[in-house]
């Protein structure tokens, strides 16, 4: 998309540096702040894929 822009002028190649930085920052940056914003827990882990998958007990029907 961006040689596309490049080549026919719609963007120049100040904007094009531009989006790369800005990508690259992004991409850097992402992941230590969130580990920053969502710390891991320490404790017992919860299953919650059986909690997602199936309905809750009142609400199965008979077995």
């Amino acid at each position: 998309m961006a040689g596309y822009d490049l080549t026919h002028g719609i963007m120049g190649q100040a904007e094009l540096s531009a989006s790369v930085i800005m990508v690259l920052a992004a991409t850097v940056a992402t992941p230590p702040l969130l580990r920053l914003v969502f710390p891991r827990r320490h404790g017992p882990h919860v299953a919650l894929e059986g909690s997602v998958a199936s309905p809750p007990p009142d609400l199965r029907g008979p077995e």
